[in-house]
């Protein structure tokens, strides 16, 4: 089984999300945005470009002026908007100045991490922030608590540890919703969804990037008896 689909290959407008429901979009984010039919996500979850100068495998210019950076967040924003019930973001700190007034944030979610190791240096007492951007029936636990030691599993230059979307998808996202993510680079929100047993869609612009999410998908169909079943299963990852 294939996780990837070429943007190339969709049709200009879905009628329905199956042709992409638990696949890896290889391609523009804001075109395949474009194409979805309204409000058919329960929850859009992503960690978006922080316009740090980290180099994305030349897909991706992530050293804009400010202001072309902000208008594109804005767009971002929109266009998963009019696709989900709500949004979680995780926020560059460097650019929240930038992010803040584009996103209709009615929350924000603190994660902490005691200490976080890899590529060779080690961070402690890390804090992570996120965005939500409605409830939607739900009670938020804005301040949570996530090890994170060791997560980096591929060469992404900003790999998401596992751990905190694990949390966040079972704490936001009920169970057989579809969540979105359309810069899924690596995997780690689609991993995290398909361990459990969420729907998913990503999207990435790099075919490189593709490659690892769908490698690392393939890993969890390899070993299904590894992840859980049900609910009281699923609580015991948090």
């Amino acid at each position: 089984m294939g996780y990837i689909v070429k943007l190339s290959d969709l049709p200009d407008k879905l009628d329905s999300i199956e042709p992409i429901l638990d696949k890896i979009v290889e391609g523009d984010c804001l075109e395949l945005m474009r194409r979805m039919p309204d409000k058919c996500v329960d929850t859009a979850i992503t960690d978006i470009p922080f316009n740090v100068g980290w180099n994305y495998g030349g897909t991706y210019n992530d050293s804009l002026p400010d202001s072309e950076y902000s208008a594109l967040c804005a767009s971002w924003f929109l266009a998963m908007g009019r696709l989900a019930k709500r949004m979680i973001v995780k926020c560059p700190t460097k650019n929240l100045h930038l992010v803040l007034p584009a996103f209709p944030y009615r929350w924000m979610l603190v994660q902490h991490s005691p200490n976080t190791t890899g590529r060779g240096y080690t961070i402690l007492n890390l804090f992570t922030l996120y965005l939500v951007s409605d409830g939607d029936g739900k009670k938020p636990i804005t301040d949570f608590f996530v090890n994170t030691n060791n997560i980096i599993e591929t060469n992404h230059p900003a790999e998401m540890p596992v751990a905190p979307i694990t949390r966040i998808i079972t704490d936001w996202v009920d169970e057989l919703g579809v969540i979105l993510d359309p810069f899924v680079g690596s995997g780690t929100t689609a991993v995290a969804a398909k361990k459990l047993g969420r729907h998913f869609i990503g999207c990435e612009i790099s075919l490189e990037y593709c490659k690892i999410a769908e490698r690392r998908l393939l890993e969890i169909d390899a070993q299904p008896e590894l992840f859980p079943k049900n609910k009281a299963e699923q609580l015991e990852l948090k």
